[in-house]
């Protein structure tokens, strides 16, 4: 079960789209000029210090207030520009509605280069037209989940992004859909857990979406770009970790992580394994 920020997507350049919205609403230079001759410069703290103010008064999304995910997303945007504008200008509305639909859909984000060809080797193996490296005729049945410290949003963004994703959640009122047309099975979120990996409960509410969970040789695999969070958090919850690594960025220091290069290695590392 991969971490869908461990990683299918990244944001499409945030700040800079953040310049461009306000600017697309505010009609263009005017509003940029206003920004730059504001109380400080814009730069990618400044959000952060939006986020984190509204992350420690309202912890998960606002969930406990009765607070849904675009309200939460809307104060940070609001804090955000207010800090840099000059007091006599305000924050228009048309640029939250703007910002949150950007960031709610794949106009603020794009997929990795494996992403596709890692679901493609995956759905051969599903549909059984893949066989194992050491001859078995057929590879083990799985479920593909995200598991995710994020809101609501997820399951939204990777369908605008041509990943077929099935609306199953870990929710009471949640549909269950058939796995069989879906590259994504379930969608395990912080959101609806009120636990963020590298707490165990996340990893064990993903569980209870596996329908083969029942079966004695049900085995768990994470993957994820996370040190922390995703190879040592899914380890102590009992799951089998991978860390991707598309950077390399652990070369030489993490010797016996299990380590990958991007998705389309981990399935064809899993394959050689049967």
């Amino acid at each position: 079960m991969p971490n869908r920020h461990g990683r299918m997507v990244y944001q499409a350049s945030p700040i800079r789209t953040l310049m461009q919205a306000f600017g697309k609403v505010r009609k263009g230079e005017r509003c940029r000029n206003a920004v730059h001759s504001g109380k400080r410069k814009f730069d990618a703290n400044t959000g952060k210090i939006a986020f984190d103010h509204e992350r420690s008064e309202r912890p998960n999304y606002g969930k406990a207030t009765g607070m849904n995910a675009s309200q939460w997303w809307a104060n940070i945007i609001h804090s955000t520009f207010s800090a840099v504008l000059p007091q006599s200008t305000s924050v228009p509305e048309t640029l939250v509605a703007a910002l949150i639909h950007r960031f709610s859909s794949k106009e603020g984000y794009r997929l990795y280069d494996d992403v596709i060809p890692c679901f493609q080797l995956l759905e051969s193996w599903r549909n059984g037209t893949m066989t194992a490296s050491h001859g078995q005729p057929t590879l083990p049945r799985v479920h593909i989940g995200v598991v995710t410290n994020s809101d609501a949003r997820v399951s939204v963004i990777l369908t605008s992004l041509g990943i077929r994703t099935n609306s199953r959640r870990y929710s009471s009122n949640t549909t269950v859909n058939s796995t069989s047309t879906f590259d994504i099975d379930s969608v395990t979120l912080s959101y609806d857990v009120g636990f963020e990996k590298p707490n165990k409960n996340i990893f064990d509410a993903a569980k209870s979406l596996n329908p083969f969970n029942a079966q004695s040789d049900s085995s768990y695999l994470h993957v994820g770009n996370s040190l922390g969070n995703d190879y040592y958090g899914a380890q102590k919850a009992g799951w089998r970790s991978v860390l991707l690594d598309r950077d390399s960025r652990y070369d030489g220091i993490e010797p016996n992580v299990d380590r990958v290069g991007d998705l389309v290695s981990l399935v064809q590392k899993l394959t050689q394994e049967y």
